[in-house]
């Protein structure tokens, strides 16, 4: 990964050079520079993969997160998809390491916007399991769904039905998630969608706030 990402530098300095000295070809070096961030974020999915280290834990508030990210990918996604975000009076903060249940969070939402190429609904759920210990998210599509095959090789190494896919992000997420003492389950329907649902240790942030720096030193 680090011998593929330092050319890629100078090869986009070039093609910048290149495109100021002749316009002509700007949509040519256009579709070079979104090729190069291509692989710039397949090698981000490579080391995310074989990230080891440890946590950065931190008391969140989950709603406020996942409001962040859904936000953004209301954005990113446009008016062809609508969005449901069922509230709850009340969740319990959490010790998470932010920005990996942020990026999880990011795949999951992206999975659910892509699987609408011709818009549909989203809708994100909160809620707490067994006796308030465990706290899930879920997050629905109405897309296609997957076909019983797709659903046997869903966290399979490389495994993508998308083209410009590594493969990797799914089991990225659920490596976050089971850091955390987590896990990420799928249950889908062909012709009806998709729900991801995460669930983890709704631990009290105010029970560990001591001690949550010095984990993530």
């Amino acid at each position: 990964a680090h011998e593929i990402k330092n050319p890629l530098q100078p090869i986009q300095m070039i093609v910048d050079q290149w495109e100021e000295s002749h316009p002509e070809f700007a949509a040519d070096a256009t579709i070079v520079n979104q090729q190069i961030e291509r692989i710039r974020g397949v090698l981000g999915q490579f080391r995310h993969f074989y990230d080891t280290s440890p946590l950065a834990l931190e008391p969140l508030d989950i709603r406020t997160l996942v409001a962040e990210v859904a936000a953004a990918r209301r954005l990113a996604f446009g008016e062809d998809i609508s969005w449901v975000v069922r509230e709850v009076k009340q969740l319990p903060e959490v010790l998470a390491d932010k920005e990996r249940l942020k990026e999880t969070l990011e795949h999951l939402l992206n999975n659910a916007c892509e699987a609408m190429p011709e818009g549909g609904l989203v809708q994100i759920g909160f809620g707490l399991l067994s006796e308030g210990n465990q706290l899930y998210i879920e997050i629905s599509d109405s897309g296609n769904g997957m076909s019983p095959d797709t659903m046997k090789n869903l966290f399979m190494p490389f495994f993508t039905t998308k083209p410009k896919h590594t493969g990797l992000g799914l089991i990225v997420s659920r490596k976050h998630l089971t850091l955390h003492g987590g896990e990420l389950q799928f249950a889908s329907q062909e012709g009806i969608g998709t729900t991801a649902t995460i669930r983890f240790p709704a631990k009290q942030a105010s029970a560990k706030k001591s001690g949550a720096g010095a984990a993530s030193r």
